[in-house]
């Protein structure tokens, strides 16, 4: 449906510029979104994917390994997103004290703070914290507190007018001016808690994805908006009880798909064209919940097929399968992450995880004499599907 503007222009003075910025309603969309047909279908198939996922979590032995690798595979492709060249095994060593192969600092340094921000932002909900601009805010704090973002303003709304531009500098949008932010993220915050008129009526998915295009027309920061943005969304759907686990991220699709994305958005603020966004967005949803589940069928016939192995080992199978539980939860270890996790001692962890390089479970990767990194391949390469820097 093609309802007009969703919004008002306001008219400032940005240095020497008189510039026309945007200002959105507040939500829900009015009139309502049409559910029906196509959009309707979009919506089941999100919504079913979801259950499947829902599911999956339900039924692991151990949903931890789920949770600890697709949060550390978003981490990489929000990064990603916004430019950053650092890769997953470029993660994972950096957290482990090593430093990185060949991307810049700065990009692993934000890598590891996206994965800090969403971390925090789950446990939080966990506990029984509610999305609000103190939850916000120390997300983006946690975001920005360090490399190339750190002067830009971590954990506050931005004080001066921002800009959403294409490849090549050409402007696209403009979003409210900074006097407007607090207003507009106040009134965000009472629909994404359904808090907002008859926004307690809306269903959980639809009120997400229209949350998140209002949040990117906002643009509240000087930088870390999409990031943050894509945030909210699996925040709201965990709040909602509609996601059981942290298994939902939006960032695999959205990397191939950034200038449609950007035009929907649009058409959204241009026209209130919510129908055309949300089948987009559903989509999206339905693709990420798909992946993860087809991707942790893999990694299940990997780690099977894998003790089937071991199992023919003879004795020495009984230390190999305690290091190859370690490795099923996270793909690089150490002799010491090892000592830690396990009742090994030193000489039998050596040898467990001796029979797994025999094997070619897992090798050597640093090439050092000591502080030595073993890479689960196989797990890897499923989980890293997609994650090549752009």
């Amino acid at each position: 449906m093609r309802r007009g503007p969703t919004g008002s222009y306001e008219t400032i003075r940005d240095r020497d510029l008189r510039v026309s910025a945007f200002v959105p309603q507040p939500l829900p969309p009015d009139p309502p979104v049409e559910m029906s047909g196509e959009l309707l279908e979009k919506f089941a198939d999100a919504l079913t994917a979801i259950g499947g996922l829902n599911a999956l979590s339900l039924n692991l032995p151990n949903a931890d390994m789920l949770i600890y690798s697709y949060l550390r595979k978003e981490a990489v492709l929000s990064s990603q997103i916004e430019g950053t060249q650092s890769s997953l095994p470029e993660l994972l060593m950096l957290e482990m004290g090593q430093k990185p192969y060949e991307v810049p600092i700065d990009d692993a340094q934000e890598t590891v703070n996206y994965l800090n921000a969403l971390k925090y932002s789950t446990d939080r909900l966990a506990e029984g914290a509610r999305i609000d601009t103190a939850m916000i805010t120390e997300i983006h704090r946690r975001l920005l507190q360090s490399g190339r973002g750190g002067s830009k303003q971590p954990g506050e709304f931005r004080n001066r007018q921002n800009y959403i531009t294409a490849p090549g500098g050409r402007l696209v949008f403009t979003p409210p001016p900074h006097g407007r932010v607090s207003a507009c993220m106040a009134d965000l915050l009472d629909y994404i808690r359904g808090e907002a008129p008859r926004s307690g009526m809306i269903h959980p998915l639809v009120r997400a994805g229209t949350a998140h295009a209002q949040f990117e027309t906002i643009h509240p920061f000087r930088d870390g908006n999409g990031r943050v943005g894509r945030m909210i969304v699996l925040l709201m759907l965990l709040q909602s009880g509609l996601l059981l686990e942290p298994t939902l991220y939006l960032s695999l699709r959205l990397k191939s798909e950034r200038l449609r994305y950007g035009e929907l958005l649009n058409e959204v603020r241009f026209e209130g064209d919510w129908e055309g966004w949300l089948g987009f967005f559903f989509e999206v949803v339905k693709d990420a919940a798909e992946a993860v589940t087809d991707s942790t069928a893999q990694l299940s016939n990997v780690f099977a097929d894998d003790r089937e192995r071991i199992e023919q080992t003879g004795r020495r199978r009984f230390t190999a399968l305690q290091v190859h539980d370690i490795l099923m939860e996270q793909p690089y270890v150490r002799i010491n992450d090892i000592l830690d996790r396990t009742q090994l001692s030193r000489p039998g962890a050596t040898a467990g995880i001796r029979t797994l390089a025999d094997l070619g479970i897992v090798r050597e990767i640093t090439g050092n004499a000591r502080n030595r990194v073993f890479a689960y391949d196989r797990y890897m390469d499923v989980l890293a599907a997609g994650t090549d820097p752009l």
